[in-house]
């Protein structure tokens, strides 16, 4: 437990360090955002050693993501940004790390699936001389390196597996939807506290989204990381300040390396952020970390080692997300800014007619898709009422909201609700019954993206101007 213990710690610390020279960033924000930052950085790191010598080192590359925090750390002291505030944040994060790591220590709650042996069995052979090959084409496409890098981690421990990867992050999660759903909703309703809290409620009450904190997967990893790359461009909009865009460019290039259709996702709200009024600034952090990704591991070593019948599938991604971030940069150009806002309707359009196309092509397994489905939100997919009760509030908030740079809420969830119905019709087969299946366990990396939209489209009246400091960031009382 000790060795543990001590990794959390350092990967908390590490991402304390890393953003601690955003001093617009605030201080609680900083301090749930440190853990999944500094994960980001070390799959990322992952991926360096891999491309360089074919093989990954947990400490080596722990070694480096720790250097990288301690240079961040050196900067903040420089610049002297580092106050009283700061520090006692750092050590509530630092607190919440350990107690997490304790509890699910002592109290045994991981869940392993084959799914989780598969992604424990390549977290070892990733060390291994001649990694790529030992893993195999067909799992480095359909596993992805990015959560057998993190539970690599764990050959410096007693296990085989890090038990307290997936709470650190669902924790981290849950802390920044409450931080950024209370700042949003300041001083507008005398039921502020109630929004909040039921929103809250909501979301640790949904039963498969808790149980993924536990599941050996990869679906906490990228609900959270969506929730960081959406929450953070959009903060850096409504302030005007990049600095939001650093640790949400981050979890946006790790989600690409998470899963299959991660690009495919990532293209979405890259197109969606190209309809807004993002600064050039913030489109370079936003795109350049995923099309680095991207280059080096599907252009790179997934082009190299996966089967020919896969390489159209790697070439699609690739093309999708380096079209997608040519466009968001191409939409900071001022004389194309007014045709970059149709950017997002036309993405919607021609989701929506492959959608209409593949469906026709195979009728049957999109109707057996959607009786799956709609018997897995209501029943058999233990969601209880937690997704009929969002998709009846979503309808409304996409109907009522008046968010500022609301397209990119609306293009992001409209998107990502297509392309969970493109799925099937790419993939193996149609969604199944059950809370085994695939499409089930997707739903849970949207739920905290679209619980924190309707809670913003709850408000009524924002500010006229958008550049106030981060944490004043609230609509005006009516």
């Amino acid at each position: 437990m000790i060795a543990e213990v001590a990794i959390i710690l350092l990967l908390v610390t590490a991402g304390l360090g890393m953003l601690s020279p955003l001093q617009t960033i605030p201080p609680p924000a900083r301090a749930w955002l440190a853990a999944p930052t500094a994960g980001a950085v070390y799959m990322l790191v992952s991926l360096g050693f891999l491309v360089v010598v074919d093989t990954q080192h947990p400490g080596a590359v722990l070694s480096v993501v720790a250097i990288i925090g301690l240079i961040g750390l050196v900067v903040a002291v420089i610049r002297k940004s580092l106050d009283r505030r700061s520090l006692i944040w750092a050590g509530i994060a630092v607190s919440v790390g350990v107690v997490t790591v304790i509890s699910v220590r002592m109290i045994h709650l991981t869940r392993l699936t084959s799914d989780s042996l598969q992604y424990v069995a390549m977290s070892t052979n990733m060390q291994l001389p001649d990694a790529m090959d030992q893993i195999g084409s067909y799992f480095l496409l359909r596993r992805q390196i990015g959560l057998p890098s993190l539970h690599s981690l764990s050959e410096l421990t007693d296990r085989r597996y890090l038990a307290s990867i997936g709470p650190v992050f669902g924790v981290s999660c849950f802390g920044l939807f409450i931080w950024t759903t209370w700042q949003a909703t300041r001083n507008v309703f005398s039921s502020r506290v109630w929004l909040v809290v039921t929103a809250a409620l909501v979301l640790v009450t949904a039963n498969r989204l808790v149980y993924h904190f536990f599941y050996i997967n990869t679906h906490i990893q990228v609900a959270t990381f969506l929730l960081i790359a959406i929450s953070g461009v959009w903060l850096a909009l409504l302030a005007e300040q990049p600095a939001w865009a650093v640790p949400a460019g981050l979890a946006l290039a790790a989600t690409t390396l998470l899963r299959p259709e991660a690009p495919l996702v990532v293209a979405i709200l890259l197109v969606a952020l190209t309809t807004t009024r993002a600064s050039f600034r913030i489109r370079l952090a936003m795109t350049i970390p995923s099309v680095a990704v991207l280059v080096l591991w599907y252009g790179g070593l997934l082009l190299v080692n996966t089967r020919p019948t896969d390489s159209l599938t790697v070439l699609g991604n690739l093309a999708a997300v380096t079209a997608a971030a040519l466009l968001t940069l191409l939409g900071g150009v001022s004389r194309l800014r007014g045709l970059a806002r149709h950017a997002g309707w036309l993405m919607l359009v021609v989701l929506a007619l492959g959608l209409i196309a593949l469906g026709i092509r195979d009728p049957d397994r999109l109707v057996d898709s959607a009786v799956a489905t709609s018997r897995n939100l209501v029943s058999d997919g233990m969601w209880m009422l937690t997704w009929p009760a969002v998709l009846v509030l979503g309808i409304a908030a996409l109907i009522m909201q008046r968010i500022p740079e609301g397209r990119l809420w609306t293009t992001s969830i409209i998107g990502f609700g297509i392309l969970f119905w493109l799925l099937p019709l790419i993939r193996e087969g149609a969604w199944r019954v059950g809370t085994g299946d695939s499409g089930n366990r997707i739903l849970a990396h949207f739920l905290p993206v679209v619980m924190m939209f309707i809670v913003l489209a709850a408000v009524d009246k924002w500010p006229p101007s958008a550049s106030e400091p981060p944490e004043t960031l609230a609509p005006v009382a009516g």
